[in-house]
């Protein structure tokens, strides 16, 4: 064996301990690359998860928080003392009552979209939560109680339409019913409108008009 084998024999075995730290760094070194990588996507598909859970619906609104929250934010905004407000909350939390049963559908009774569950439709007057974009409030509640006479009226519809073999004097007949019970909704607002509009003053009115409280 000649002595230039034995060196090369002698130089792999001394270099031997260098070249495999340095692979093992280099495998250490994608390792962790890939193990960021992964990560990174975890993040991010954590991220849209909980994106997607913040974007979804929100359950249904407690409707008496929903008047609350309204009849506060109406406070300020007609800017309302509390002698003047101890006036004027009865009368324009009947209004808001009574909103809703004049502009009831028969689809938004029927839960299938209309009105319930948009923006100003699921909301509440005063900027509740639900409210129309931009802070600004909705203009009624959206659904008529489901025991009242327009929300009875409004279900009855919406129950017919959902059958198929449903006959036109049928749809007819609820069709009517519904017409008939907003009208009657619509006399009993406008009287709460005029015994809220005799306790506020000429600024309030304005603002009340712009949001639908008044005519």
């Amino acid at each position: 064996m000649s002595n230039r084998f034995l060196w090369v024999i002698v130089l792999v075995l001394m270099l031997a301990p260098t070249l495999a730290f340095a692979g093992g760094r280099g495998a250490g070194g994608a390792g962790g690359a890939g193990g960021a990588g992964a990560g990174g996507a975890g993040g991010a598909g954590g991220r849209g998860a909980g994106g997607a859970g913040a974007g979804g619906a929100r359950g249904p609104v407690d409707p008496a928080a929903a008047k609350t929250a309204a009849m506060d934010s109406l406070k300020t905004q007609l800017a309302a003392s509390d002698a003047d407000w101890a006036k004027i909350e009865p009368k324009l939390g009947k209004v808001y009552d009574l909103l809703p049963n004049v502009r009831t559908t028969a689809m938004n009774a029927g839960g299938r979209g209309i009105g319930g569950g948009g923006r100003a439709g699921g909301g509440a007057p005063g900027g509740a939560p639900g409210g129309a974009p931009g802070g600004a409030p909705a203009a009624a509640p959206g659904m008529a109680a489901a025991d009242s006479p327009v929300g009875k009226a409004a279900a009855d519809l919406a129950t017919t339409l959902a059958d198929a073999s449903a006959k036109d004097a049928d749809i007819t007949a609820k069709v009517n019913a519904l017409k008939a019970a907003r009208a009657a909704a619509k006399t009993e607002l406008m009287a709460a409108q005029k015994d809220l509009a005799s306790v506020v003053n000429a600024r309030q009115t304005a603002t009340l008009v712009s949001l639908g409280y008044l005519e």
